[in-house]
Order: C-alpha cells, then sequence, then structure tokens
C-alpha cells in the first residue's frame, strides 16, 4: 500500500496519511468511518455488523508464504506437513528432514487475522480449526522478525512484507511462491488483496474510485 500510495501522490498530488494493523483492523476502521479506505487480505466474515456495507475491491494477489530462520537446512514442506505441524502432530524438526530440534511454531492471535483466517480456510476448509502454537502474535510484523531470531522457527505470513526480511521462504509441494506460480495457480496458498471502503453517502467515493482504478 506504502508504494501505491507514494505513486498515486506523485500523480495526482493526493497525500495518504498510512497505517498498519492488519486485515480485520483495514475493513472495520472504514465500517466505523474512522478512515476513508483501507487495506485487506481476507474478505469480510459473514453475519459481523462491524463489517457490514464495506465495500471490497480486489486490487491485486498475495501468497501465504512459510518462513523458517535462514539457517535451518529445511527447504520444502508439502500440505499435509503443514497440516500437520498445526495440528501438533509433527513437533521435532526431524520429522521434516531437518536436525533434531523441537519446532518453535509462531501463529498469529485469534482466527479472524487476514493471515489465520486465510490459511485455515485454503488449507482446512474451517475458519474455526484450532492451531498448536507455542507462541502467538499480535500482527505479522512481530512474527517475522521473530522468525529471523529464532533458529528452530518456523510461521506463516505474506509474501508481500515476508520478502523483506532476513528469513528463507520455504517452497511448498517443490514450488516456490514467485509470481509465475501465484498466477498460474501453482503454487496453492494465494489469496486476493483488497481496498475497503464506505460508499454510503460518502463525499470521497469518486476520489477512492480513481485510486483503485489507479490500484489496477
Amino acid at each position: 500500500m506504502k508504494e501505491l500510495a507514494t505513486a498515486y501522490e506523485k500523480i495526482y498530488g493526493v497525500h495518504f496519511q498510512l497505517e498498519g494493523g492488519g486485515a480485520t483492523k483495514g475493513i472495520r476502521r472504514v465500517h466505523n468511518r474512522e478512515v476513508d479506505i483501507g487495506g485487506s487480505c481476507r474478505n469480510k466474515i459473514p453475519g459481523i455488523p462491524e463489517e457490514r456495507g464495506v465495500r471490497m475491491s480486489p486490487v491485486a494477489w498475495d501468497a501465504l508464504v512459510v518462513m523458517v530462520h535462514p539457517d535451518n537446512p529445511v527447504s520444502d514442506i508439502t500440505l499435509d506437513q503443514l497440516k500437520a505441524l498445526y495440528e501438533g502432530k509433527i513437533t521435532n524438526w526431524k520429522e521434516l528432514g531437518g536436525r533434531d530440534a523441537p519446532i518453535e511454531l509462531l501463529v498469529r492471535k485469534g482466527k479472524i487475522s487476514g493471515v489465520g483466517r486465510t490459511l485455515r480456510e485454503l488449507v482446512w476448509a474451517d475458519p474455526d480449526q484450532e492451531f498448536k502454537g507455542s507462541t502467538e502474535y499480535p500482527s505479522s510484523g512481530p512474527l517475522e522478525k521473530a522468525v529471523e531470531t529464532h533458529p528452530n522457527a518456523i510461521g506463516v505470513s505474506g509474501i508481500s512484507s515476508a520478502r523483506k526480511r532476513q528469513v528463507k521462504l520455504l517452497t511448498l509441494e517443490g514450488k516456490a511462491p514467485t509470481y509465475d506460480n501465484i498466477k498460474n495457480g501453482h503454487y496453492l496458498l494465494y489469496r486476493p488483496l483488497y481496498i475497503t471502503y464506505y460508499p454510503r453517502n460518502n463525499p470521497k467515493l469518486k476520489e477512492i474510485k480513481r485510486f483503485i482504478a489507479f490500484a489496477h
């Protein structure tokens, strides 16, 4: 979003004040009219009043990536192994072809974060799936930083932020999260990214739609 907002400002002279905080905030702060637009890596949750009426405009594709410490010898993971890991059935790196050491599974707190909900939907088709994580984090940033410094850690995040970290991204079923693999569906964990806005009685609607068109 930062790069997009900067490019838009150079052309149209419109300045954006950007804040992080995750997908849920990107939907609900728009609903509460606290911000003009938001960003989200998950769709609205049906039946949640705090998300009703928010318009979700898909503008890009993203991938969920499995991150480990750069010194970890493991380079690939299968979907079945990923499921077993999050279900607490795999607990040692030697079970994934690595060294004999306990796995430190880092997960997002709660079940409605963009990463957490999307992972549950794509891998288990169940948004209420329980994760057996070692440590919970309130957002992806601290989780990614922990993987950078914890030799036995593993976690999942979005590639748009994870690729900027000093982490190792595992291939999934032998496929790397490259642009082409995401575009053609060969990399299995992909998701849309949305710009969110509230259309009803919005005096800035014309400007918002121009920004969304620019994003495409």
